[in-house]
């Protein structure tokens, strides 16, 4: 929350000296080198991530029931010495978490679906739980006011959806998402703070559908359109932050999109994230997660490698695409999608405006990769100080004034004004100049300015340094 203080009216009587600016903007993803978070466990299905109190916890499988786990609390630098995961599991997990701890969920070859939790970051779990005996792909699972909301493609083609309040100790029963017998994929389902669930899944006949509901998965609206193209051929993945849901997937052009909406119901036309994102490649989805300033959407490329992209919030541009692995060892095509089980994916976690990558390598390890996202505010510009003397006949002052032009970022709600690091105003997007009253001739102090936008979001801090030689008389 940001408070406005009005700087008051001055008159200039005498101008000074002109100081240094300094004015910086990075690019919207910089991944780290990727290290190695399960070594030696033979993975052949893709790691899911998950972050819970600032610790990242990954879970993956490697077929015949065998499940393992690692977490990281340094930003994936170093990782804990795997142990064995949630047991029974044979196809793709998926991870969400609460304030206690981190719920996996997964279905097996017979149609039936179970959960997990491990209240300790992986390094224990519970005895698996049934959630159905109706399912097939993988199982979508999200966290919802500190509970569960599990989705998922019953063996009948249609979407159903249970919740769990108690940590999936135990599940209602299953309610149906959608009936229409034409579901074609995993169902994806994010929540936001106010209790509404997203569910996502592509049709039979290749379209993206979303269902909404906001009493905890009891009752869910009918299903609304997010594209008709007709070319739709992965899961349509889905991820919320404070301004909204967006839905993100694959087309049979190898080209990538992705759809946003306010309230799930109603969502825009689709834009592109990167166009022949997996040519030649194995059908791949294009997995999203959130960030506090946007999006972040992840895929493997036809030469084997992770790339991402970001979308700040409001905008409509995705940022160029960038590497986030080396080397085209990543494991593209693996048995789930031989046996047309599900799509190979990348595991993103996020943690304020900071991502963490997941994926399995052809020599069955899984990598990571830890990313800062670079603010999507561009900071204030050309930031310029001068010290100026009012002489009122009986007194006299001297005064520090800034003067900047404004940021070109959109919705701008405002200019914080820092002294020598000292939060001292606030001041409106309109108002690109400040003055500090009653100030020491030639004293050393640095002045910051950094724009805030209307999602308390902030940019770069643009300083200037005020250090005097002289001041000229009135």
């Amino acid at each position: 929350m940001h408070m406005f203080i009005n700087a008051r009216f001055f008159t200039i009587l005498t101008i000074c000296i002109l100081l240094a600016n300094t004015h910086t903007k990075g690019a919207a993803l910089a991944p780290t080198t990727p290290t190695i978070a399960i070594n030696g466990a033979s993975i052949i299905i893709p790691p899911a991530v998950s972050l819970q109190n600032n610790i990242f916890t990954i879970v993956a499988c490697a077929g015949s029931n065998s499940t393992y786990a690692t977490h990281s609390s340094d930003n994936g630098s170093t990782w804990t010495s795997y142990v064995t995961g949630p047991g029974g599991v044979t196809r793709p997990i998926l991870v969400a978490s609460n304030s206690t701890g981190i719920l996996a969920t997964w279905s097996n070859s017979s149609g039936q679906a179970y959960s997990s939790f491990s209240t300790n970051n992986g390094a224990t779990w519970s005895s698996p739980v049934s959630i159905t005996t109706n399912s097939i792909q993988p199982v979508g699972v999200c966290s919802i006011q500190n509970n569960f909301i599990a989705t998922w493609q019953g063996i009948d083609a249609n979407a159903y959806a249970a919740f769990t309040s108690n940590n999936g100790t135990t599940w209602n029963s299953p309610v149906t998402i959608s009936n229409s017998g034409t579901i074609g994929s995993a169902v994806i389902a994010c929540a936001n703070n106010a209790g509404t669930i997203v569910a996502t899944w592509r049709s039979s006949s290749s379209n993206a559908y979303a269902s909404v509901s906001r009493d905890n998965g009891a009752t869910w609206s009918s299903p609304s359109t997010i594209s008709a193209s007709g070319n739709i051929n992965a899961d349509v993945w889905c991820a919320v932050n404070k301004t909204g849901f967006l839905t993100t997937w694959r087309t049979s052009t190898n080209n990538a999109y992705s759809s946003f909406s306010t309230d799930g119901i109603t969502w825009s036309t689709p834009i592109q994230i990167a166009s022949s994102v997996i040519s030649g490649a194995p059908i791949q989805d294009v997995s999203v997660a959130a960030t506090t300033n946007g999006f972040v959407s992840a895929w493997v490329k036809s030469d084997n490698n992770v790339y991402a992209s970001f979308l700040a919030n409001e905008s409509s541009t995705w940022s160029t695409p960038i590497a986030v692995s080396s080397g085209g060892n990543v494991a593209a095509l693996n048995a789930g999608y031989s046996l047309g089980l599900w799509h190979p994916f990348i595991g993103i976690a996020t943690n304020n405006n900071t991502c963490m990558f997941t994926w399995d390598q052809t020599d069955a390890n899984v990598r990571t990769s830890y990313s800062l996202v670079s603010n999507s505010i561009d900071s204030a510009h050309n930031l310029r100080g001068t010290q100026l003397k009012n002489d009122f006949g009986i007194t006299y002052e001297y005064c520090n004034v800034l003067a900047w032009d404004p940021s070109s970022a959109s919705n701008i709600l405002g200019y914080s004004i820092y002294k020598n690091s000292v939060l001292v105003a606030n001041v409106s997007a309109q108002t690109t100049t400040f003055i500090d009253h009653n100030q020491s001739k030639n004293a050393t102090t640095t002045y910051s300015v950094q724009p805030f936008d209307i999602y308390d979001n902030t940019g770069p801090l643009t300083s200037v340094l005020f250090d005097h030689s002289t001041v000229s008389a009135a």
